[in-house]
């Protein structure tokens, strides 16, 4: 195709300037669009990894437009479509800015996928150059299946991811994140609005979680007396942890390292803080001295509770820096003094990552054992990557389940009074 603006024969180098006039304005327009990435990006497709899969899911049809050949009026015609898409897809986009307004039928994902293949038609035919074939039955079912190709890529893709996010927001919110539990749920209204978690629509959820980190914030911003005791210095700990300020949490931790009554679980939350900020040597040295204090304090449920999560977070740390075989001690720890579902799954996983098929099928196993009505889903997932990786190496006699808890279950507890 020539282009939007199509000159006279006699004009054929006029019509050739305007056409990459536009297309570099186009591009410029683009490239302003797109001065603030992350934020255009997250506002409009959720994620950065999901817009990039529908630009290439674009791609081919937008080579395809560009080697077909048309009548000016066709080209015209094309042009002005994908123009009049792509300007109302943006304006909508634009137009709200909440993710939660619109019909939940359409997530703003779609109309943003619907935008972008429209853009890349559009300069596709202004790039055209060369004359193709054309009006026969094989392009039109070439063109319709790239177009479906466009559409359906990017969706069943962001279908995908939401799963994940519902995961990763169901672990979120049993670990009290707030703040990282809010940011999930806007992403996850942006790819699929209908979707629920614990019950509750998306649009509830986020706007109870709203509630909750402003209220969170107020507490935080209230006079704080000019003596404060080890419990209130606890509890704003506990504040600034669920809304994801570790750092401010790991200074605060300091000033309680000393008091008798709460240095040992300053200790624990000292790891907890450094590895939510990836600082994974210094979790694991928080860690180790949470150990080493409790365990020369007298036996009681509370020393076992703090013992475990300890182990944990060394284990976790040092999964983290690639040391497996520290990481299986630090579980077989935790093992011998709370046996529980939970860690022999993290032990089955472990073991798996490893290539220990028996060894991960025997925790896994055991984990079931434990609790044969918890983890089914993602311990169906684990058999399923274990018989695809190892094939040959085990039978796999009933349908298994591991834990659903992430390996940060532990890591996850909000500080303790």
């Amino acid at each position: 195709m020539n282009s939007l603006l199509t000159s006279p024969p006699s004009g054929g180098s006029t019509s050739r300037s305007w056409n990459i006039a536009l297309f570099v304005s186009l591009l410029l327009a683009l490239a302003l669009a797109l001065a603030n990435v992350p934020r255009f990006l997250a506002s409009t497709f959720g994620r950065a990894d999901i817009f990039g899969v529908t630009c290439l899911a674009a791609l081919p049809l937008a080579c395809w437009l560009a080697q077909r050949s048309s009548t000016k009026i066709v080209s015209r015609s094309w042009g002005l479509l994908n123009v009049a898409i792509a300007t109302a897809s943006g304006w909508w986009l634009f137009q709200q800015p909440d993710p939660a307004s619109g019909p939940e039928s359409l997530p703003r994902l779609w109309i943003a996928i619907v935008a972008t293949v429209s853009t890349s038609s559009m300069l596709a035919i202004l790039w055209q150059t060369r004359s193709q074939p054309r009006n026969n039955k094989s392009q039109v079912i070439t063109g319709l299946v790239l177009l479906m190709q466009a559409i359906l890529i990017p969706a069943a893709y962001a279908d995908s991811v939401s799963r994940e996010l519902q995961e990763q927001l169901g672990e979120a919110l049993a670990s009290q994140r707030i703040v990282h539990s809010l940011h999930l749920a806007r992403t996850l209204l942006m790819i699929a609005p209908r979707a629920e978690v614990h019950e509750l629509s998306l649009t509830e959820l986020a706007r109870e979680l709203d509630s909750h980190v402003r209220a969170l914030d107020a507490s935080l911003a209230r006079p704080q007396t000019s003596s404060t005791t080890p419990r209130e210095a606890g509890q704003k700990v506990a504040i600034l942890i669920q809304l994801e300020r570790n750092q401010e949490a790991l200074d605060l931790l300091q000033e309680l390292l000393p008091w008798p009554e709460t240095g040992p679980i300053a200790l624990d939350y000292c790891g907890l803080c450094c590895q939510r900020l990836g600082r994974w040597k210094e979790s694991r040295d928080w860690y180790e001295k949470s150990r080493q204090t409790w365990e020369r304090i007298p036996a009681n449920d509370q020393r076992t509770q703090a013992l475990v999560s300890a182990y944990l977070g060394i284990a976790y740390a040092e999964r983290q820096m690639d040391h497996p075989v520290n990481a299986q001690k630090a579980y077989a720890s935790a093992l011998k003094i709370r046996p529980s579902a939970e860690i022999h799954f993290l032990l089955a996983r472990l073991h798996e990552q490893q290539e220990q098929t028996a060894s991960a099928r025997y925790h896994l196993d055991q984990a079931l054992t434990i609790a044969p009505g918890e983890f089914q889903s993602e311990a169906r997932e684990l058999l399923h990557k274990m018989s695809l990786t190892h094939f040959g190496c085990l039978l796999f006699t009933r349908p298994a389940p591991p834990i659903a808890p992430s390996e940060q279950t532990h890591e996850m507890q909000q500080p303790r009074d």
